[in-house]
């Protein structure tokens, strides 16, 4: 049943991007001693959100939240659903996304010109690059 397989691997990736509760009661003493490298680390990626979002600026997508790892932003392209653009992006431009669709419930389409994107794999100026040709790729894709 597909409707399982669907479940399952939610619940897969989830254990796998989630650290063990176990393991965060464990490390939470050591905290305390880590405030700097936190404070650096919040720092840098706040940074690469401003560079993101002041790249994407303008250009009819929307950043609709960003933090930690993550920005969340609309496509502006009426009609094509975010799954199509996530497919898009990354065969004809090169930038991996995830459609929030993926995480929504079956049926709720109110996510579906929505998408993912990771500030913390990548460094300032490929993330730049990244957002110019998310900017970029309404001419590419041919939605323009």
């Amino acid at each position: 049943d597909r409707s399982v397989i669907d479940e399952v691997e939610k619940i897969l990736d989830c254990m796998q991007i989630c650290p063990a509760r176990p393991l965060q009661l464990a490390l939470a003493p050591l905290l305390p001693s880590l405030r700097q490298d936190l404070a650096e680390q919040s720092a840098k990626f706040s940074k690469r959100h401003d560079i993101f979002r002041d790249t994407l600026q303008g250009s009819g997508w929307e950043v609709g939240a960003s933090g930690a790892y993550f920005a969340i932003i609309k496509h502006p392209f009426k009609d094509v659903p975010g799954v199509e653009v996530c497919k898009q992006l990354a065969s004809q431009c090169g930038v991996v996304l995830l459609p929030l669709a993926n995480f929504a419930p079956p049926g709720d389409s109110a996510w579906d010109n929505w998408m993912r994107v990771s500030v913390a794999n990548v460094g300032e100026e490929k993330l730049r690059e990244a957002a110019t040709r998310i900017r970029e790729s309404g001419k590419a894709l041919g939605y323009e």
